[in-house]
């Protein structure tokens, strides 16, 4: 775990095997004080299936990090069995999210709150040009 970005794109410049090392923006929250430059716990992956979704088999010996080259953009989501993943920025730039031991079928999405709240607005104005017509037609009749 490398906090300062300059040192860590330094790093990352003399390395020859991005497959052996990955650095974190930020350290995990259940590694204890002191032990972030172990090593990442085993794990069989299989991608099934590339598209809007990203889906993940993961069969995990033990606690493990599993790195993507997903860009990591504000609004990526993590999800297996129902529950978030906690998400790191690995290699600084890409998504990266820490799973427990055990098979895992893993969601990884894109849906930042941005796109949610311009839904909304959008539906809630497709309403409002709805019943705005009605509206008048109603108000003209009474009046």
């Amino acid at each position: 775990m490398e906090p300062d970005a300059g040192k860590r794109l330094a790093e990352m410049g003399e390395a020859t095997d991005f497959g052996e090392v990955v650095w974190l923006s930020q350290p995990p929250h259940a590694v204890p004080a002191g032990r972030e430059g172990e090593q990442n716990g085993a794990a069989a992956v299989t991608v099934r299936e590339v598209g809007a979704d990203l889906r993940i088999d993961v069969d995990a010996r033990e606690r493990v990090l599993i790195a993507t080259s997903v860009p990591d953009w504000s609004g990526w989501r993590a999800e297996a069995a129902g529950k978030n993943l906690e998400l790191a920025t690995v290699n600084h730039a890409f998504v990266g999210f820490w799973l427990p031991p055990g098979r895992h079928a893993v969601r990884l999405r894109y849906l930042p709150q941005t796109f949610v709240f311009g839904s909304v607005l959008a539906g809630v104005a497709l309403a409002a040009a709805l019943l705005l017509p009605i509206l008048l037609r109603h108000r003209e009749r009474s009046g």
